[in-house]
Order: structure tokens, then C-alpha cells, then sequence
């Protein structure tokens, strides 16, 4: 599972021009070695939801399983959450908006649940909550 958050322009967040190259990298490298991919999974918190639950459910009948994921990241009392492109980054990054709107890298990296093996990658940037606003 790829999952990458590269554009936030029209929620006021910055671009991520390296993360839509990572996409296309990651993917390719993964396919190259016999993965079957899951990508190009819409920015909005509902669907990269949908496809974490997806490749949980689909994981489960391999031996090894691998997400990789990027995009904006906020870390919160030691948690790292994935903004998703609809995050109304307007409402900064506190706790409450956090739970309700971001993606906890822990759930991501739940969605490996393979026989053998299960890597969770996050390349994503981290601003402390607490210095965010």
C-alpha cells in the first residue's frame, strides 16, 4: 500500500512535489520486486481510511506485507499523525482536531497484518503540535 498526501493547496497546507515523485518511485520499485500495489488512493481522510481497512482485510492472506506513506505529519505527545488533504489546516493542530481529522501513523501501519513479515514506512515531516499553530 502506497499512500501518499502531496497536495494541500486548497486547504491553505504547502504542496508536496517530492511526495507525488516518491509515488511513482516507491510503486515502481515495489512492482519491480513482485509486489501487487494498491495506489493512487484520493487525498481526503475518508478514502485513505477506506484503504487502510482494505489492505488490512487483503494483507491477511499474504506472507509479508509493506505501506509506505507520506505527506504533511504533525507529532502529538509522541504520536505522529498523517494530514490528510482535506485537513482544514484554518483550525490548527491541537489534540481534538487531530483525533478528528488526521491519520494516526499507528493506525496506517495497522493496516500490515501479513502472515511473516509487515513493514510500515513514514516519510513523513513531523512539526510538534505544540509549536504548530
Amino acid at each position: 500500500l502506497v499512500l501518499i498526501v502531496s497536495d494541500y493547496a486548497e486547504l491553505g497546507g504547502a504542496r508536496l512535489q517530492g511526495a507525488a515523485h516518491d509515488e511513482r518511485r516507491v510503486a515502481s520499485m515495489l512492482a519491480s520486486h513482485g509486489f501487487s500495489l494498491t495506489q493512487g488512493v484520493a487525498a481526503d481522510r475518508k478514502s485513505l481510511q477506506h484503504a487502510i481497512r482494505s489492505f488490512r482485510q487483503r494483507s491477511r492472506a499474504y506472507d509479508v506485507a509493506i505501506v509506505y506513506s507520506t505527506g504533511h505529519g504533525v507529532e502529538h505527545a509522541q504520536n505522529p499523525f498523517l494530514l490528510p488533504g482535506d485537513y482544514p489546516f484554518k483550525d490548527g493542530h491541537g489534540p481534538a482536531s487531530l483525533r478528528k481529522h488526521a491519520l494516526p501513523v499507528a493506525g496506517i501501519a495497522s493496516a500490515c497484518a501479513a502472515g511473516k513479515l509487515n513493514l510500515a514506512f513514514f516519510a513523513g515531516c513531523r512539526s510538534l503540535a505544540s509549536t504548530v499553530r
